[in-house]
């Protein structure tokens, strides 16, 4: 193949591309189905202010339940730094937590720890539960409602919608 050969099949090649791109596919530009028009009639979440401040609220309300774990975490590891510094560097985690829990006068302040960390747990749990359910409730609403709007824009007029 010589030169000429190669840039005149390139050249073929590209004007072929740029004919299947200016050509494109077949599908109207105004044609939308009915569930499309619906959807895109639907205010956006993203442009939804009161949407948005819940969405913060629950968002704050686990952060808040998640630096007060954090925090407790923090002195946890404090008391078992000093029960592993009574033991020895070479005590294992399990010979640690044993240390702190048989010794609640040596280590006053691990039971109560334990106990707080549980309820931050349990508060974190739960903040990130209302927050899953507010947000699968409010797309369910917004799905039935899509659904709603397609199925009257489907319907003859003067029809009844279920």
């Amino acid at each position: 193949m010589s030169f000429c050969d190669k840039v005149c099949f390139a050249s073929r090649a590209a004007a072929l591309a740029l004919l299947v791109i200016a050509v494109g596919c077949d599908r109207e530009k105004g044609a939308l189905p009915p569930e499309q028009k619906a959807a895109k009639d639907l205010p956006s979440r993203a442009s939804d202010a009161a949407y948005l401040n819940r969405l913060k609220d629950l968002r704050n309300g686990q952060k808040k339940a998640a630096s007060e774990r954090n925090d407790i975490e923090k002195k946890m590891e404090l008391e078992r730094k000093r029960a592993r510094a009574a033991l020895g560097e070479k005590a294992t985690d399990e010979q640690v937590l044993a240390e702190l829990e048989s010794n609640p006068v040596k280590y006053p302040q691990w039971k109560y720890l334990v106990g707080r960390r549980n309820a931050a747990e349990g508060e974190l749990k739960n903040a990130r539960e209302k927050a899953r359910t507010e947000i699968v409730a409010r797309l369910a609403r917004e799905q039935r409602e899509l659904e709603a709007a397609g199925a009257s824009a489907n319907s003859p007029k003067g029809a009844a919608v279920k």
